[in-house]
């Protein structure tokens, strides 16, 4: 039943309109009636009536002036008007305050009943779109909980900002404490597995989106962590693990690498970061995770590589190397502002080095972002290459050119 408060002066108007109600044979039911405009808000705040039908012309204040008051903090109560004027001036008001209805006294009992109707659709109209907020709500949370994880581990947005929205979706409770590791997780390209058809390998990249998340909260789990999963771009995903030793997110990645291979036919390379005690330390978690991944074309393919490994294995340009790695990470994701930055500062420090060497780091990176284009064209993007880079790279003989045709 819906509940009515009813605000008139007049005592046997108050219970004529109580007695239509009652023969009405609506879903609706008096609660409450006042015959002023003090009492009539003091009924408003402890009883939350779901309909109330308004007197304009009270003895302390206008029913207009009251449902201002009201219309401050609830815009969704439905409000009927009664008066014994035909004002335009009260009806635009009534209108403004998104009146349901303004009846004239003496008000019929048809009419009434009408406009009670039309207050229970109005009520109705909005539950539904309540719920229909809601079921979009909960159908975008995911989504939203992943944009969230990037934001923080990519630093796209200040990082007390982006917590305190994740506390607010309880993101970290009290089995989401530290120490935290990264595990950037690649899906090897076709031309690192068995060929398979096109429109197969299609098939298992839209597959692994939707179940990626699960494995990796299984392999956690299974592990005794807590992970939070988001997808970085096609082939990328990004694991934050909580209340993970080092054993434990060894472990995790070994049970993604092998459910993603029993279940998505795939293989993949996992980079695992150092193990972090703050959260603020996260972004650098995350690049060190990447940085492994992308070693996996000096160490092998759908391998665990933590980032330990790779620190004694970097030849003795390492600054550019992690350079060039950064640089592959921002191609990849599309962040062409970053890339340009980082070829700028790159490129000066190139300078500096022999030939021999600037050709070597710039055929790598070259490698690596050929690999790049020829991924994108699998998935039917056009390749804008009218040339062989390599075989361009090949002609020239000076490091300044070098690094100005990069």
């Amino acid at each position: 039943m819906y509940r009515l408060l009813i605000v008139d002066d007049e005592y046997h108007i108050r219970e004529g309109l109580r007695l239509m109600v009652a023969e009405s044979g609506l879903s609706v039911e008096v609660s409450d009636m006042a015959e002023n405009g003090a009492a009539a808000l003091r009924l408003y705040t402890e009883r939350r009536p779901d309909m109330i039908l308004l007197d304009i012309n009270l003895p302390d204040m206008s029913g207009l002036d009251i449902a201002k008051t009201i219309r401050e903090k609830d815009q969704q109560t439905p409000l009927l008007f009664l008066t014994g004027y035909e004002s335009m001036t009260y009806i635009r008001q009534a209108v403004s305050l998104q009146a349901v209805d303004y009846l004239l006294k003496p008000v019929t009992s048809e009419d009434f009943e009408a406009a009670l109707r039309r207050a229970e659709d109005r009520i109705a109209q909005w539950r539904r779109s309540e719920e229909e907020a809601i079921h979009r709500h909960r159908s975008l949370e995911p989504l939203y909980r992943e944009h969230l994880l990037l934001d923080l581990l990519q630093q796209r947005r200040p990082a007390a900002e982006v917590v305190q929205e994740m506390d607010g979706l309880g993101f970290f409770d009290e089995t989401s404490r530290p120490p935290y590791t990264v595990l950037c997780c690649e899906l090897e390209e076709a031309s690192q597995q068995v060929a398979s058809a096109p429109s197969e390998s299609q098939s298992s990249t839209n597959k692994s989106t939707h179940v990626f998340a699960e494995l990796a909260w299984e392999a956690a789990a299974a592990a005794g962590t807590k992970a939070h999963g988001a997808a970085v771009s096609r082939d990328r995903r990004v694991v934050l693990l909580a209340a993970a030793s080092c054993r434990a997110a060894e472990q995790t990645a070994r049970q993604i690498r092998q459910a993603v291979q029993e279940r998505l036919s795939q293989g993949m390379s996992i980079g695992i970061s150092r193990p972090v005690q703050q959260m603020e330390q996260l972004p650098e978690a995350y690049e060190e995770a990447v940085q492994a991944v992308e070693h996996r074309g000096w160490v092998g393919y759908s391998q665990i590589i933590p980032f330990e490994s790779i620190q004694a294995a970097e030849p003795n340009s390492s600054h550019l190397l992690e350079k060039e790695l950064l640089m592959i990470t921002e191609i990849r994701a599309g962040n062409d502002a970053a890339v340009h930055a980082i070829l700028q500062e790159w490129s000066g420090q190139l300078a500096g080095l022999p030939v021999n060497q600037v050709k070597m780091i710039v055929t790598q990176l070259v490698l690596f972002v050929m690999r790049i284009v020829q991924s994108d064209a699998s998935e039917g993007q056009t390749s804008i290459q009218q040339q062989d880079p390599l075989l361009e790279l090949s002609r020239l003989r000076h490091g300044p050119e070098m690094i100005d045709y990069v």
